[in-house]
């Protein structure tokens, strides 16, 4: 285990209006496989992961291994009015040189897509990624058959930039594509001003 003061991957809270983001742990497993385990899952379909060992073994255990290495942060997205966690979205990719990074492996429970959640999930992570950690680039990898988020990144007032090909061969036998959007930290301002007026639209 490395050093636990880097400050990429310090345990952090981030605390909005009807969500918060904490570090994931296997505390929030139950309640994750309640939320995230959906017949219509993305991660169900393509990555298999359909019960509570696989969602534990596939994404808790990976998520608990980068932080314990400086290689991620990964944060549970946890409903202020249940205290229940209905998402994940991870810090990763760190280019630490040259301060930029991906935020990536998100995965919002089929019961709050196009709601708040994921709006204010980007809210506080970008917040957090330009103003405290001081990031001059966060990216976004999203695989080319992934409309839905897609859509979602471009409302956050991310830049299309390109795709890369066949980057990854899937559980399901599907080689990956990703399409790649980012935003820079002179963009964040008008970015965070955009995210803010959809978020007053649901609360």
């Amino acid at each position: 285990m490395k050093n636990s003061t880097d400050i990429w991957t310090a345990p952090a809270t981030l605390t909005g209006r009807k969500l918060k983001l904490e570090p994931a742990s296997l505390d929030h497993l139950h309640s994750l496989a309640e939320n995230l385990l959906h017949p219509q899952s993305w991660h169900g379909i393509h990555w298999g992961i359909q019960k509570k060992d696989d969602l534990q073994k596939m994404v808790l255990e990976r998520a608990i291994k980068a932080r314990n290495e400086q290689t991620g942060n990964c944060f549970a997205m946890i409903d202020l009015a249940t205290g229940k966690a209905v998402g994940l979205s991870n810090l990763m990719n760190f280019n630490r040189r040259h301060n930029f990074l991906e935020i990536g492996g998100t995965w919002v429970s089929h019961y709050f897509q196009k709601s708040f959640v994921n709006t204010e999930a980007k809210l506080l992570m970008l917040s957090y990624v330009f103003e405290k950690l001081g990031c001059l680039r966060v990216e976004f990898r999203v695989d080319s058959l992934n409309f839905n988020s897609q859509r979602a990144v471009l409302r956050l007032g991310a830049k299309y930039e390109g795709e890369l090909r066949q980057t990854a061969l899937l559980p399901d036998g599907r080689k990956r594509d990703y399409r790649i959007y980012s935003i820079l930290d002179s963009e964040w301002a008008n970015c965070k001003l955009t995210l803010t007026q959809h978020l007053d639209k649901y609360v």
